[in-house]
């Protein structure tokens, strides 16, 4: 029933990322609960969103900043977990979780990056090692993240 899972290694271009094959699966207790995924590289999308749904959560996602912004907009209630990539084209991560707060308040986030570098330990920032999930990740490490952070 569930998918062979896999890790993202992710060497900074699209072209060179690459699924490196996990060992690891973990069954879960997260039926039914919402996460929202946003990242503009559709590998680290697919990848997450599949893990997500293999045990057994509710994913909605977005291709990036517009189009989530445009699907928030549309959401009656505040999904129970963001999951967003740092670097994005038109706005980062960061910029894009300070709107969706604006409709969301409060909304909890795991930001996802390999280079968290200008972002971690600047004043006033979102990114926080607690909301950090560093790539290239294992599956295991994703699952329980997201565990930890739905509580």
């Amino acid at each position: 029933m569930f998918k062979k899972p896999y890790a993202l290694r992710n060497d900074r271009k699209l072209s060179d990322m690459k699924l490196v094959e996990s060992t690891e699966l973990r069954v879960t207790d997260l039926q039914g609960r919402t996460v929202f995924v946003v990242d503009d590289n559709t590998v680290v999308r697919q990848m997450v969103c599949t893990v997500l749904e293999n045990n057994g959560l509710q994913v909605v996602h977005a291709d990036g900043p517009i189009s989530a912004l445009k699907l928030v907009e549309q959401l009656k209630t505040a999904p129970e977990l963001m999951i967003c990539d740092i670097c994005m084209p038109v706005m980062s991560g960061p910029e894009l979780y300070r709107l969706v707060e604006q409709r969301f308040p409060a909304q909890p986030v795991l930001f996802i990056t390999g280079y968290p570098g200008e972002y971690l330990g600047r004043s006033g920032t979102v990114v926080t090692e607690e909301r950090l999930l560093r790539k290239p990740f294992r599956v295991a490490e994703l699952v329980e993240r997201v565990e930890m952070m739905l509580g």
